[in-house]
């Protein structure tokens, strides 16, 4: 049985954010606070839309915080050139003069999230606990398709595979190629025997020796 997004338990390594606000001023000081207010935050600023897109492609960040109105155009049109990439990357619409048709057009459009600067201006830790959740439920989104196309292509493996030493030789590949180890091996063990191998992906040699209590066998 699969998990649901809300119930993998994804913790946060670096995470990389990219603040875009047409207010120099502002957009610098809140870049700063983030990193302070979490030390795994890289924050990279833009103050128009044009820099806010070179910026998107050099570093393709975790999540993105753009301000409604940008030197040039506005959020939306941000927003329409990150979800042209990836649908469901996180992407925080923040802005001082929003209203209702604002909130409901960026729903529309799949903001991750709407915030008003007002709600943050004296504690940008709202703000870093939104991007936070934002980035966290995505990586657990990701980590949940990851497994359901790992659990597919191991059921297809087991299905299409007719031979015990190509089912080993198969098997190993999709641990390497899909869970990030540097090698797999299997093989069987009997007392008499030792370790036999029957296949290996990544490794020089197989184990020639084992040594493990009898009753892990029986």
């Amino acid at each position: 049985m699969l998990a649901s997004p809300d119930e993998v338990n994804v913790s946060l390594s670096d995470v990389a954010v990219l603040l875009v606000d047409d207010d120099e001023s502002w957009v610098t000081v809140t870049g700063r606070l983030l990193e302070r207010e979490r030390e795994l935050f890289s924050v990279t600023t833009a103050t128009d839309l044009s820099g806010a897109r070179e910026a998107y492609e050099e570093l393709d960040p975790d999540c993105v915080v753009c301000d409604y109105q940008l030197g040039g155009g506005t959020g939306f049109d941000l927003l329409a050139s990150v979800r042209e990439r990836n649908r469901n990357r996180p992407f925080v619409l923040i802005t001082s003069k929003g209203n209702e048709v604002v909130a409901s057009t960026a729903i529309s459009r799949g903001v991750t999230d709407y915030v008003r600067k007002s709600a943050f201006a004296d504690d940008v830790g709202l703000l870093a606990r939104r991007i936070e959740t934002a980035v966290r439920s995505y990586r657990a989104e990701r980590a949940l398709v990851r497994e359901r196309r790992s659990k597919q292509e191991l059921l297809d493996i087991v299905t299409e595979t007719t031979s015990r030493e190509e089912l080993a030789r198969q098997v190993c590949r999709h641990l390497v190629a899909e869970h990030g180890y540097k090698c797999a091996w299997i093989g069987t063990y009997t007392p008499a025997e030792g370790v036999v191998p029957l296949a290996g992906v990544g490794c020089d040699g197989y184990l020639d020796g084992m040594r493990l209590p009898p009753d892990r066998f029986r």
